[in-house]
This record gives C-alpha cells, sequence and structure tokens, in this order.
C-alpha cells in the first residue's frame, strides 16, 4: 500500500496537521501514525521516522513528520509514496517560535524543557534577539526542507499561509494526497466531512499569547519585529522566501 507521509515544520500549525490526518484515517479506515499520538511517540523518538514507516505496514498515513526530528526522516524509496510538504513563512515561523517558547509551550522533558529562568531570560532579552539567535538555525532546516524537495519527483506543496486565509482551497489540494485510499478514489466526501468539522478551526479571534493558537494570520513578523531584523531575515532567508513564492 502507498503510504501518505506528511512533512512540515515546527510552528506552521502541526498539531493541527496531526488532528486532521487522525479525522481522514478514521474516515477512510485506515490507521494513523504521529509522534503526537499515545502509540507511536516513544517509538518514533527512539528509532526514526525513517525506521517507523519503513516498519509499520499497517499504518496508511504517516506524520506530521517535522524537519530536524527523530532524523532520518526519509524513506529510501520516497517516490513510492504520496509526499506532502506544508510550508509556511519562516519569518513567521520564528516569530512564533518566540511567543511559543516563553508563554505557552508545555514543558516536556527532553523535549522542551527550558526552564523557568530561561523563559524569562529570553522575554527580558526581547523577540528580536531571540528571533536573530535562532536564524541560522532555521537557515539550515529550510535548506534541508528545499533539498528534499527537490529530490522528490512528486510532492503536494501546500502553505499555512493558504490554510488559515482559505482553508477550503487548501483542504482539497491537501487532500489529493489521501485520493488513492479513498474507495474509487473520491474525496468529495472526506473533503465534506472534513470542511464541516474543522470549518471553525481558523476563525481569527483577538490575539493571546498564552494561547496555542496565538496570532494566526500570515505576516504577524511586520508588527512584531524591529525593521532592521526584517531585514536581516529578509536576507538570510533570501533563497528560502523566492523558492516557496515568499519574498
Amino acid at each position: 500500500m502507498k503510504k501518505v507521509l506528511v512533512y512540515t515544520l515546527h510552528k506552521a500549525a502541526s498539531m493541527f496537521i496531526h488532528k486532521l490526518n487522525a479525522e481522514i484515517a478514521t474516515f477512510l479506515g485506515v490507521n494513523s501514525c504521529s509522534i503526537n499520538g499515545d502509540h507511536f511517540a516513544d517509538e518514533i523518538r527512539r528509532n526514526s521516522w525513517k525506521t517507523v514507516i519503513a516498519t509499520h505496514d499497517e499504518c496508511a498515513v504517516f506524520g506530521p513528520i517535522r524537519m530536524g526530528e527523530a532524523l532520518p526522516n526519509l524513506p529510501d524509496a520516497p517516490d513510492e509514496h504520496s509526499i506532502v510538504f506544508h510550508a509556511r513563512d519562516p519569518r513567521d515561523v520564528i516569530t512564533s517560535l518566540f511567543f511559543s517558547s516563553v508563554y505557552s509551550h508545555p514543558i516536556i522533558k527532553d523535549v522542551f524543557d527550558p526552564g523557568e529562568q530561561q523563559r524569562k531570560q529570553w522575554l527580558a532579552d526581547g523577540i528580536d534577539n531571540f528571533v536573530l539567535s535562532y536564524t541560522q538555525a532555521w537557515k539550515k532546516r529550510y535548506e534541508s526542507v528545499i533539498e528534499l524537495h527537490r529530490s522528490l519527483s512528486r510532492c503536494n506543496l501546500v502553505k499555512y499561509e493558504d490554510m488559515v486565509l482559505h482553508y477550503d482551497r487548501w483542504l482539497m489540494q491537501y487532500l489529493m494526497s489521501f485520493k488513492h485510499l479513498a474507495p474509487q478514489e473520491d474525496i468529495r466526501l472526506l473533503f465534506a466531512h472534513c470542511l464541516n468539522k474543522f470549518r471553525d478551526e481558523f476563525k481569527i479571534v483577538p490575539e493571546d499569547v498564552h494561547r496555542h493558537k496565538r496570532k494566526m494570520v500570515p505576516g504577524d513578523y511586520k508588527e512584531k519585529l524591529a525593521p532592521e531584523t526584517i531585514v536581516a531575515l529578509n536576507t538570510a532567508f533570501g533563497p528560502t522566501l523566492e523558492y516557496f513564492n515568499y519574498a
């Protein structure tokens, strides 16, 4: 069975991808595998995504596979599978990372455990210092994303920005990667189900730094970062912004 592999990044609504994949799998009567579920999390972190994808043929849907997590994460013959990549503007990703790291991300031992003093220090140093301190690491992560995308002969590229602003169109494109799992390859019922199930997921509400979904509107970095920080990010992520048409 051809497996669906969904790649994405931290701070690109990956928890929504987790929920959506589980809903899709349940609707289609297949099994899903996620690092955010209780059943596979330890095994994925211990053995890598690549191993889990190769050894769990009872599962049809894998993800969210976050770049930089549980490596290696690419199977030996990726073109034998149906691959999705869900992207987001790196400037918004790092901006969101600051608020998550300082305010809202739960402490998880050996995964995210900065300590209260570190969180206070990030807050005292400010968002611009935080963002700039993470720029090179995320630049390398996006370079690996581009390398992955270029290596695949077929990849369904979808974007966070379309998901938030045009969920119906984004969903239809996303579900095309699951078409082979649907009866007669007809995804119309699946589309209607997921559209209704998550119809309120992207309602714009007032910003709350303590909420996981703090602020979904694309382009938040323009409000939160100093002009000189934005210039630095535009330079560092120049090839990435061009590649994914964020320039």
